[in-house]
């Protein structure tokens, strides 16, 4: 007989997801302000290529049975997908002023290392984890049947294809960027090199060890917010003011593999769980949460007003959410399952 577990529909997880990962990267980061989200098509596009990602990477993970370093991985490879074929940021000079010193074959090394970094974390570990907190009866399994991943698949492809054309030969056309330059190939071979090594080396998941508890959940919070703030400060900020130029790419790679380092140690310690990977991306969005509604009050401006507004109704949705996990872990170890 089939279990309540196994009836469960999915498709309210695949929709969540689907909007939770372009409302996380895009909407709450800023990066897309509040008042450009009136275009239709540009929501369309923008949904569909973070929805579908986020989805297609989860799937491959929990179809395959994978763990969250195979995650990671497939993260750097939608960081390829989107920045560097589809946005083509890693090559365009035009794309963020002051240009970046930081250049070697035609590639913006800093915006490889900083834009990758933040696709992994926000577009899909913490749109992920924020999606499986909503629906943990189901966090395990599997959402997407067969015809599901054919048909994100192919939608993701045809995003992908449009925004090539359109970054690539059309938007920048006689301002520097006609079309990408030989050196683009780097960027599909990131991309395929870490789908593959993602979706089939098997990285043996972190066992517990010892009887030490795991860190306290305002420690999580902490360090995933020191960390958020160490890319992004040296991405915006730190980037345009130290003379060395690789500095801030060693930056970011340091942060991240402290970062991954922590994260695993932290694992390896008997009840480990939900709980604590929501405490570390609600550190992490707390950057936004933070820091949005005093821009507001420097800057003063409509989309700025609107963006803190929206962090603070996220900072709300994270609390109920984490009260929600709490309860359901509870009960979970309670029941003995």
């Amino acid at each position: 007989m089939a279990t309540g577990v196994q009836r469960q529909r999915t498709w309210p997880a695949i929709f969540a997801l689907y909007l939770i990962a372009p409302l996380v990267a895009e909407f709450l980061s800023g990066s897309t302000p509040p008042l450009a989200w009136n275009n239709l098509g540009g929501v369309m596009l923008t949904a569909g290529l973070y929805g579908s990602g986020a989805l297609l990477a989860r799937e491959i993970v929990r179809a395959r049975g994978l763990g969250w370093a195979n995650l990671a991985i497939l993260g750097i490879a939608y960081g390829a997908l989107e920045e560097g074929i589809s946005y083509q940021s890693w090559f365009n000079p035009r794309w963020t002023p002051p240009p970046d010193a930081a250049r070697a074959f035609a590639v913006n090394w800093t915006f490889v290392t900083a834009f990758t970094s933040i696709h992994v974390t926000l577009s899909i570990l913490t749109s992920i984890v924020l999606a499986e907190a909503l629906f943990p009866t189901i966090a395990a399994r599997s959402w997407l049947g067969r015809m599901g991943r054919i048909a994100f698949t192919v939608w993701l492809g045809l995003i992908v294809l449009v925004l090539f054309v359109t970054y690539g030969f059309h938007n920048y056309y006689g301002k520097s960027y006609d079309h990408p330059p030989v050196t683009f190939a780097i960027a599909p071979a990131i991309f395929l090199a870490c789908l593959l090594l993602g979706s089939f080396i098997r990285i043996p998941p972190v066992q517990p060890v010892g009887s030490e508890e795991p860190p306290s959940l305002w420690l999580l919070r902490l360090m995933g917010f020191l960390g958020a703030f160490v890319v992004l400060f040296t991405l915006f900020v730190l980037r345009n003011l130290l003379p060395i130029h690789i500095l801030p790419i060693a930056f970011i790679l340091a942060t991240d593999a402290l970062g991954v380092y922590l994260v695993r140690w932290w694992a390896r310690r008997p009840g480990w769980g939900m709980r604590h990977r929501l405490a570390l991306v609600s550190g992490v969005l707390g950057v936004f949460i933070v820091f949005s509604p005093v821009l507001a009050l420097l800057i003063r401006d409509l989309n700025m007003i609107l963006l803190a507004l929206a962090n603070l109704l996220a900072l709300g949705g994270l609390i109920v959410l984490a009260r929600r996990v709490a309860c359901f872990e509870s009960a979970y170890r309670t029941a003995g399952v």
